[in-house]
């Protein structure tokens, strides 16, 4: 068979590290798995509410520049000449 026997022992030790760090972690990383999408529930509801926070915003400020416009816009003629040259 060729193998040393201080090989053998490091391979029983790998194999054994291996094993019990497997079997320990699993609780904990199901822990860890359960707190990161918990987490990342929280975060995707704070990512939905600034963006409706954000569309409100943006409709409010093409409200506004509507607004502007319109008050910006030279008066029409039309009711320069209703009016009789006068603005009311």
């Amino acid at each position: 068979m060729g193998i040393q026997i201080t090989d053998l022992i490091k391979m029983y030790i790998r194999l054994g590290l291996q094993e019990s760090l497997s079997s320990s972690s699993k609780p904990e990383v199901e822990k860890s798995i359960k707190e990161l999408s918990s987490r990342l529930t929280y975060l995707e509801g704070k990512v939905t509410l600034v963006d409706e926070t954000l569309r409100e915003v943006m409709r409010r400020i093409h409200e506004v520049e509507e607004r502007l416009k319109e008050l910006e816009s030279p008066i029409p003629s039309a009711l320069i000449k209703r009016s009789g040259g006068k603005l009311k």
